[in-house]
């Protein structure tokens, strides 16, 4: 009898290890954003629709398969995806940019986007009248992870619309 009970201990003790290790690598590492673009609305409205690049990077073990990025605004709702959608730019940062200028065929998908380091994350807006009243304050990634779906949100800070205006 406390041969079974011995063994039955190891086994458990075994198996919640290697659920702890799991649970902690699966949910280890984060997203930082390292560049932000902004436009002003009137910007928005005069060269629609527009691009805006975001450097993100990954750190932590193993590679997140992207999922989608959902863009969130000031009152909480999501942006649909006729006013902002989201891309990623293969050849690299594109900062702010026109439809004419960006090349659509280096804008990668981001369902299934598997990042090494380094991601060139491109939104782009649609013309959208009023769009500063009601700017986007976040994005959330969602992305798997060891075949675990986790997200993390990242904050626009002051949102990306400016209040600059067009010279």
């Amino acid at each position: 009898m406390k041969k079974i009970i011995a063994i039955t201990s190891v086994a458990l003790l075994l198996t919640i290890g290697v659920w702890l290790l799991f649970d902690y690598f699966s949910r280890s590492g984060t997203f930082t954003l390292e560049s932000h673009s902004s436009a002003s609305q009137e910007l928005i409205d005069q060269t629609s629709p527009i691009y805006l690049g975001y450097g993100l990077q990954w750190k932590g073990t193993g590679t997140p398969t992207l999922e989608r990025v959902e863009l969130i605004r000031r009152d909480g709702t999501t942006a649909d995806a006729d006013q902002a959608a989201t891309f990623i730019a293969a050849e690299g940062k594109i900062g702010v940019q026109g439809e004419q200028t960006v090349e659509k065929e280096e804008l990668l998908e981001v369902n299934g986007f598997q990042p090494e380091n380094d991601i060139h994350l491109v939104i782009r807006l649609d013309k959208t009248e009023g769009f500063a009243e009601n700017d986007l304050k976040e994005m959330r990634i969602i992305y798997k992870k060891y075949g675990v779906t986790q997200y993390q949100d990242l904050s626009f800070g002051e949102g990306i619309v400016t209040d600059e205006e067009v010279e």
